[in-house]
């Protein structure tokens, strides 16, 4: 039609929906800056091992780690090849960070008792640590931390294979010790009467007869350490 050869068409303005104050909100918030096209986020072994180290070994799964970087969970794979390698790697990193220290002062059941009571903390420190160093017990962190307590036990004069089941036993005792102590999850059979118990027992800082559980430990290690000595003393051997 003439008159009209130059009208170009538009699309009428998009309607806002909402309340005023949420129609003003969207209008006047500026949208976060995206990061830039081209400069992925730097992800390394390191930083991924870092990050199981935080979220903390009963928590790692790929995605976890992957949401706690920002990463996808096929970045993950260009360093690690599936979650039982992450889990070793988080896991030689703490028990990397624990260290043996033995009191030389002391004499060897007291020795090994102390370094018992280390160990024990340090799981109790790092949940499902206990868990792992049982069912690795021939990792290579792990291996390391042995050598240093057989290697004193030999320089004090005990056979070899002696002191590598003593060192050996010493860290399983403390496992099992640690493994009981884990309180049972709310609502599991027992809960009710576990907590009436503690309860009437709590200490001032809050644990239920923690003393008594340290001095239950010790004395039964110690007993425990002895009764190993003597029987390697006498000849005899464990049957593994």
């Amino acid at each position: 039609m003439k008159g009209f050869t130059n009208i170009v068409w538009r699309p009428p303005p998009k309607r806002l929906t909402g309340t005023v104050i949420e129609v003003a909100t969207r209008s006047t918030t500026p949208e976060p800056p995206s990061r830039p096209a081209g400069r992925p986020r730097a992800t390394n072994l390191e930083s991924i091992v870092d990050a199981g180290a935080r979220l903390g070994l009963n928590n790692i799964t790929l995605s976890a780690v992957a949401r706690e970087l920002e990463v996808s969970v096929a970045t993950l794979y260009h360093y690690v090849t599936d979650r039982d390698d992450l889990l070793s790697r988080v896991a030689g990193r703490i028990i990397a960070d624990f260290d043996v220290a033995l009191d030389t002062s002391l004499d060897d059941t007291e020795m090994l008792v102390d370094y018992g009571e280390r160990v024990r903390t340090f799981v109790g420190a790092h949940p499902g640590l206990r868990d792992y160093a049982v069912a690795v017990m021939t990792d290579d962190v792990i291996e390391d931390k042995h050598a240093i307590v057989v290697e004193r036990l030999i320089a004090r004069g005990c056979p070899a294979d002696d002191a590598s089941i003593i060192a050996s036993e010493t860290v399983w005792f403390t496992l099992s010790f640690a493994s009981a102590e884990r309180p049972l999850p709310i609502g599991a059979p027992g809960d009710m009467l576990r907590r009436r118990s503690a309860a009437r027992e709590m200490t001032a800082d809050g644990l239920p007869m923690q003393a008594e559980r340290d001095g239950v430990f010790r004395w039964a290690l110690s007993a425990y350490v002895d009764g190993m000595r003597a029987a390697l003393a006498s000849g005899s051997r464990p049957p593994w």
